[in-house]
């Protein structure tokens, strides 16, 4: 049995019109907040460390570079002490780790969904944390021989901020009337 879509014959599901604006807004969004961390690292990020040797400089690049890096910073960031509990909450988000130090291991356990390859990830948490390190953005204390508390830092928090603001300016502004107007012609 065919399911109506708005082109007509398709097989999915009809989707109206605010169903494809809200999903067009948020790629325009994830996209726009994409460009934003970009060029942060290319512009503030990335001179920090322009002396450095170039084979462990361009590693930490290409992995901070990595779309699957984000995720990590902004979890370290909002977990950071710089991000208030009203901020929080006017966000409609709360801090995860609240039992205790945020670890590589318990981070990789909050972000890491599904069964199995939870090693793979532990270790991958572990190059970002490097990576966000050497370039300031992620402070480490020992706690046990076995256990590093991982903690995001100012310019961590000064970063995720300038990116907001970036990506606030690159998305696309609404059109202006309803969108239902272009069917009406």
């Amino acid at each position: 049995m065919a399911v109506r879509t708005e082109g007509g014959g398709g097989k999915g599901p009809f989707l109206g019109h605010n169903d494809v604006a809200a999903a067009l807004s948020a790629s325009a969004a994830y996209f726009a907040l994409a460009q934003a961390y970009q060029e942060e690292l290319e512009q503030t990020i990335y001179p920090l460390r322009a002396s450095d040797p170039a084979k462990p400089r361009l590693a930490a690049q290409r992995l901070l570079a990595s779309l699957n890096t984000l995720p990590v910073l902004q979890f370290i960031w909002k977990e950071s002490p710089f991000v208030t509990q009203g901020a929080l909450g006017i966000a409609g988000v709360a801090r995860l780790a609240q039992g205790g130090p945020l670890t590589t291991h318990g981070l990789t356990m909050l972000l890491h969904a599904g069964p199995g390859g939870a090693g793979a990830a532990v270790k991958r948490v572990a190059r970002i944390v490097r990576a966000g390190q050497a370039y300031g953005l992620i402070e480490t204390h020992r706690l046990r021989e076995k256990m590093v508390e991982i903690a995001g830092t100012r310019a961590l928090h000064d970063l995720m901020l300038r990116v907001r603001t970036g990506q606030a300016l690159k998305l696309p502004l609404p059109p202006a009337g309803d969108a239902r107007e272009d069917d009406a012609a």
